[in-house]
């Protein structure tokens, strides 16, 4: 994780703030200035005098002269991070490019801020306009030819491509490269006599099992919102609802719930109907998911789901940095794992994203028997299939955004645990042994890693329907007594 604090140059802390000795303030001209301050402030918990303080610095050490009006002297910030925080120092400044990156300076480009380090770049934010449109980011990730940025002006993590409309070659106009790293905190040093630690002969051996915050189980209750605020009132604190827009919001709004929300399209749905449907209707809170049950079986049309997630997260995360948007939405049993051209397509265009907090992601984790999640060396083939995303497809396991919109007994031609005859008891010792087995550590390279699983929602609750259309052979409603009662939410 990169650590950087998300910052904006329109928020009210800093809007107003003089830039330099000029008439210009940090909301009409900061980009810059704000993304050196993301930068300076990599792993340190934000505050808002943070702006005012790094402001006086630089005036202070020359950055900003009288002469040069609002205008930014210099790139070496150097003076201006504190000494306890670590040293945050310039590396290069690059010429200006009129046109495409020449080859070498791209390299150079990618292969700092794949080494972890930090590069702000000034990128043409209008290339349809006459002119240099001088916008500064800081990047903080990349795969080569587009990068993810925390844009000052929108106050957001964003892809390149999708906002500007052109990649790292083509938006670029000029970048600066850092040595500026994280912040390692430290405890305080006691007043007193300090005893010398006893010192470690060797390292400690990988722990075997790391416990994170339980996998919560709840409810997918498709279009009848009211029926997930009856479970709500049971107790259960997991939700997916399908375009019932008042139900989800009325969940959201508890506060104290994961709530995902579906649009469901009978075509597929440009980014713009995606990104209309998914915006300002719905709470912040909600969870926004993709098209479901999209994939396909080969790498290329991945990339063009994966094109899609991005966009549609990219721009309501530019509407709003507090939306959420869960990616994939893939279907039991799929995508098929054991292609190394769907991992490796998967990497190319979901890792980063994924990694940086961009996006989130939705698999369905359904049994296809009810023995079958009691068989240890089965899970990974069905209830706990994301396992292949952090052990081939580069999604870094500190990153807690599993989710499984649908999940639960999915018995091919007969139905869920209804049309299955389960009795309660069976069901509830599902329910229990579902949790756990999502709750359990995921293991990469010998090293153990919390599970990365929010929680997944039983399919399905609200539909007793059996005509075709309907979901009656996988209602729940039968055997939601006994889950209430068993506390198994």
């Amino acid at each position: 994780m990169t650590g950087y604090p998300i910052l904006s140059q329109r928020s009210p802390e800093c809007e107003s703030l003089r830039l330099g000795y000029g008439a210009e303030t940090v909301g009409s001209a900061g980009c810059l200035f704000t993304s050196l301050l993301m930068m300076v402030c990599r792993g340190v918990p934000f505050k808002a005098d943070y702006y005012a303080a790094f402001m006086k610095c630089l005036n202070d050490h020359g950055n900003y002269t009288p002469a040069s009006g609002s205008n930014l002297a210099s790139f070496d910030i150097s003076a201006c991070r504190p000494a306890e925080w670590g040293a945050c120092t310039l590396v290069h400044v690059s010429g200006l490019f009129p046109g495409p990156v020449p080859a070498d300076d791209l390299s150079r480009l990618i292969a700092h801020v794949q080494s972890g380090q930090p590069s702000l770049m000034c990128v043409d934010s209008s290339l349809s306009l006459a002119g240099l449109q001088e916008h500064w980011v800081l990047i903080t990730a990349t795969d080569g030819d587009d990068c993810l940025i925390h844009d000052p002006w929108f106050g957001d993590d964003a892809a390149l491509e999708p906002r500007f409309g052109a990649t790292i070659s083509q938006a670029c106009y000029r970048y600066v490269l850092y040595d500026c790293p994280a912040v390692t905190v430290t405890p305080a040093v006691p007043s007193g006599p300090v005893t010398p630690p006893v010192p470690v002969v060797s390292p400690a051996p990988p722990v075997s099992f790391v416990t994170g915050p339980a996998a919560r189980l709840g409810y997918n209750v498709l279009f009848n919102g009211q029926a997930g605020m009856e479970a709500y009132n049971d107790g259960c604190r997991f939700f997916l609802v399908m375009n019932d827009t008042d139900g989800a919001n009325a969940l959201a709004a508890k506060g104290d719930c994961t709530v995902l929300y579906r649009q469901y399209w009978d075509h597929a749905p440009s980014v713009d109907e995606a990104v209309n449907a998914l915006s300002g209707r719905l709470h912040p809170a909600v969870i926004r998911t993709g098209i479901n049950e999209c994939e396909h079986i080969n790498g290329s049309d991945i990339s063009w789901h994966a094109q899609f997630d991005i966009a549609v997260a990219t721009r309501l995360q530019s509407m709003n940095p507090a939306y959420r948007y869960a990616a994939g939405t893939f279907s039991m049993g799929t995508p098929d794992f054991t292609n190394s051209s769907i991992c490796d397509a998967i990497r190319q265009h979901y890792a980063l994203a994924y990694n940086t907090g961009l996006i989130w992601w939705d698999q369905h984790l359904y049994s296809p028997t009810l023995e079958h999640i009691y068989q240890d060396d089965q899970l990974i083939w069905y209830e706990r299939r994301w396992e292949f995303l952090f052990t081939q497809c580069g999604f870094h396991p500190d990153v807690r955004h599993i989710v499984s919109g649908e999940c639960g007994l999915d018995v091919s031609g007969t139905g869920g645990f209804m049309a299955s005859g389960a009795t309660n008891d069976q069901v509830v010792a599902y329910c229990r042994r579902w949790r756990e087995v999502q709750s359990r550590a995921v293991v990469i390279n010998g090293q153990s890693f919390a599970s990365p699983v929010v929680g997944g929602a039983l399919f399905q609750l609200g539909d007793s329907g059996t005509a075709p259309g309907h979901w009656g052979g996988y209602d729940l409603q039968g055997y939601r007594a006994a889950i209430r009662s068993a506390g198994v939410y």
